[in-house]
């Protein structure tokens, strides 16, 4: 048996989920004359309430005010700041770019040299021992480069080599003790910098 409230459209969709939409609750063509004026009052009364309350907050807002010196002091920081940013761009100073690395005592350097190149030894050997002894061709193998160290192998038996200055190169040979060639470097590690 089928319902009598449903609609013919609605047993032909076939669709569970389909439902009409409800009627309306309220309906302006079911309204009396009397209904539709009360409805136009509450319209204007809304929108002059609306505009009394605008008004009275643009009477109350603070007027912008806006002092002689303000452009003044904004262009006097705008040519600090370009001055500033010049000289910073020209001069390098460490303050804005840190220390350079070149100023450093010469001990320092070599130390910390010493100590970057073995711990490159260090990845070249553990490489090794995680590829069965094979050594890397390149120190990119190992997961680190170096900038400035250069990485040779031949028979078995890599070689490591950079430079503190033009005149001072430092070469590590796997046949050497890492920590014979570390040396003292470990001291300038604890070292606070310059």
């Amino acid at each position: 048996m089928s319902d009598p409230d449903q609609s013919p459209a609605r047993q032909k969709s076939g669709d569970a989920g389909h439902r009409e939409p409800p009627e309306p609750v309220y309906s302006l063509d079911d309204v009396g004359e009397g209904t539709d004026e009360a409805v136009k009052e509450a319209i204007v009364r809304e929108v002059v309430e609306h505009a009394e309350r605008v008004n009275r907050d643009v009477e109350l807002a603070r007027p912008m005010e806006s002092y002689r010196a303000r452009p003044m002091v904004l262009a006097l920081l705008a040519i600090v700041s370009i001055s500033l940013a010049a000289y910073s761009y020209a001069a390098r100073p460490a303050w804005v770019f840190g220390p350079d690395p070149n100023d450093r005592p010469f001990e320092l350097r070599e130390g910390q040299l010493r100590y970057a190149m073995f711990l490159a030894a260090e990845r070249v050997l553990a490489h090794q021992d995680s590829t069965a002894g094979s050594l890397p061709r390149t120190l990119r193998e190992t997961g680190e480069t170096w900038p400035g160290m250069t990485y040779r192998v031949n028979d078995g038996v890599f070689e490591l080599r950079a430079q503190v200055d033009s005149a001072t190169p430092l070469t590590y040979r796997s046949t050497q003790d890492p920590r014979a060639f570390l040396g003292t470097a470990r001291r300038f590690l604890r070292e606070p910098e310059p």
